[in-house]
């Protein structure tokens, strides 16, 4: 109860030290929404017990998020990882240039993304450059062709970003999946009285999750406002469109949900990950779970985080959904509305076989500029 109780002290710091920052955004209206106060639970996962699983329900239904203790991600490994993303960020412009970005035009991406190359707006440029990679596949190994969310890593050369960044990053993707399946069987147990129901939608979604580092620049990087009719930010409201997404996050904030038309602030706390519900949960669930809308907003220093998004299968069922359920979880919003949507429902992607990686391939070539 005591570590329970400091870890919301933690929180409540947190979030009134990154609030007291939110004032006056020169650059677009991202931050006119008034705040709220409330605040994502902290559950930890290795408790097991019926109050904690019962809480982590209750969380996903309420703000769709929670933080996660007890993930099985060391806070040496969280060192090791945020080092990491830092030297890669820090190579110079030509070698991130120059490293191959593997894109099969269907949404299948693994590489360097620099900045402005991919946005969940046409309105607002995202202050950010990022690098992707996914499951680490043995060099030897055939993909299957018909699954082209699968395919090989493509890393710095060893010689200006050394074999141990790559090494704690690979470590970071199996534990982030290991912690995943964790919370789908525990979501499972309470939502259905049997852990494996959840789980057996992702036996080999690990294959084609995807881990994004996020490097997000201060607006006052670029020495002048964006072009009229923009305006600068984080990441564009949105909501993931996967199974679940586990996030990293470094001290400087930024991260905010969408709760009861407020945003709330979801700030850094230390020896927790970030857990929220993607859309495919929320719609397999039959909107037990919320899928949040989300966003990052940007300040005067430079943010980290590592996002690893968790997928079910590739051929993953999308289910039938009547005009209530989709209603309930937002279907046919856009993303520029800051009420609840659903990505998977929002009609700019029609259904293809109700196969999950399908649908996905075609959302993400949608996003790459």
């Amino acid at each position: 109860m005591l570590a329970r109780a400091v870890t919301r002290a933690r929180v409540a710091t947190a979030t009134s030290r990154w609030s007291a920052r939110c004032v006056g955004l020169s650059q677009g209206n991202a931050r006119m929404m008034s705040l709220s106060t409330a605040r994502p639970p902290i559950i930890s996962l290795d408790d097991g017990s019926d109050d904690a699983v019962a809480q982590l329900a209750e969380a996903f239904a309420e703000y769709g998020c929670c933080y996660l203790s007890g993930t099985g991600v060391s806070r040496a490994l969280e060192k090791r990882v945020m080092e990491s993303a830092k030297a890669f960020c820090a190579l110079p412009e030509d070698v991130k240039s120059s490293i191959p970005v593997v894109q099969n035009g269907q949404g299948f991406t693994r590489g360097y993304i620099g900045m402005g190359k991919e946005s969940g707006s046409e309105d607002r440029i995202e202050v950010k450059e990022a690098f992707s990679y996914g499951y680490e596949w043995p060099s030897d190994s055939a993909f299957d062709q018909a699954n082209g969310l699968q395919g090989p890593n493509v890393w710095p050369s060893d010689r200006v970003w050394p074999a141990q960044h790559r090494e704690a990053m690979n470590e970071f993707f199996t534990r982030m999946a290991r912690a995943s399946r964790s919370v789908s069987r525990q979501l499972s147990q309470t939502l259905y009285g049997d852990a494996k129901f959840l789980d057996g939608f992702c036996n080999h979604g690990d294959t084609i999750s995807i881990m994004r580092l996020f490097h997000y620049f201060p607006y006052s990087h670029f020495g002048a406002p964006p072009p009229c009719g923009f305006e600068f930010i984080g990441s564009s409201p949105h909501t993931d469109w996967g199974f679940l997404t586990l996030i990293l996050q470094d001290e400087v904030g930024g991260l905010q949900v969408l709760h009861k038309d407020k945003w709330i602030d979801v700030p850094y706390v230390p020896d927790t990950l970030v857990v929220n519900a993607g859309d495919y949960l929320s719609l397999i669930t039959n909107g037990k779970c919320v899928s949040p809308v989300h966003r990052v907003i940007a300040d005067d220093r430079e943010r980290y985080s590592m996002v690893f998004f968790y997928y079910p299968d590739f051929d993953a069922v999308i289910p039938s959904v009547n005009e209530e359920l989709t209603a309930r979880i937002g279907g046919n919003r856009g993303a520029a509305s800051t009420d609840a949507f659903n990505n998977l429902l929002d009609g700019t992607v029609k259904k293809v076989d109700g196969c999950f990686g399908e649908y996905i391939m075609a959302k993400w070539a949608g996003v790459q500029r």
